[in-house]
């Protein structure tokens, strides 16, 4: 047998492994999803468009950690509405509007692209700088909800404009003062057993982990990571 002959025998046997391999991780990924969610699902109990939802999602474990919060405060029937500060993305709000379509859902955001300097600092002492694009999802895809209230303009003056209690609060903002005072206003108005999830903690945003340990120091709970793609957390009240 030739070299070329070897050669293209163990071309074929590496692409046969990629393509079983990736075949493998794929499957498995969509196979192995949580076995409340696949009761459910065959209980013919989720909605449709929570499944399409699902189907669609780029980071499955963030999926399922809002999917599984709200089961909790349903189950809990903890009182008050579902608050979703920054909209990036759309997901978390929608799914709630149809999985709890008694409860309100409010989503606060200034609805406009912004442009953030992230600056940051090696072990040799090198600083360099990013621009990092924070863009928003469009405002009316919330508006064919009858339960999703929207609230455009800084998120600050917004908040002040709320007066309910609060079962579960969303928090996908990286300025620090910004989280700060949600992370303040949420938690005074935060019902016993309600959750707060915020967003890119274990990721790459020094202002996030600042503004939540600051804040996580003031309160007795902790907040716990979830392992989604960019390192959500979540803090659950106790009950009084």
């Amino acid at each position: 047998m030739s070299w070329i002959a070897v050669g293209n025998i163990i071309i074929i046997n590496v692409i046969v492994w990629i393509a079983l391999s990736l075949f493998w991780s794929k499957w498995t990924f969509k196979l192995f999803k949580p076995w409340l969610w696949l009761e459910t699902k065959k209980r013919k109990q989720l909605h449709k468009d929570i499944e399409k939802m699902e189907s669609a999602s780029n980071d499955k474990n963030r999926f399922f950690s809002h999917w599984f919060a709200l089961e909790q405060i349903d189950n809990n029937q903890t009182d008050g509405i579902i608050l979703a500060i920054g909209a990036e993305e759309s997901e978390n709000a929608r799914m709630a509007a149809i999985k709890s379509p008694d409860r309100k859902v409010v989503v606060i955001d200034s609805f406009e692209n912004e442009k953030i300097k992230l600056v940051r600092e090696n072990c040799q002492g090198e600083v360099t700088e990013n621009i990092v694009k924070i863009e928003k999802v469009n405002e009316d895809i919330f508006r064919r909800y009858n339960n999703i209230v929207v609230k455009k303009g800084k998120i600050a003056d917004k908040l002040q404009e709320l007066d309910d209690k609060i079962a579960l609060a969303t928090i996908d903002a990286v300025d620090y003062d910004v989280l700060k005072q949600s992370l303040s206003f949420v938690y005074d108005h935060l019902s016993p057993a309600g959750l707060i999830i915020v967003h890119d903690y274990n990721h790459n945003w020094e202002s996030v982990r600042s503004a939540v340990d600051h804040f996580e120091a003031s309160v007795p709970e902790t907040f716990v990571p979830l392992n989604d793609m960019y390192g959500s957390v979540v803090l659950a009240k106790n009950k009084k």
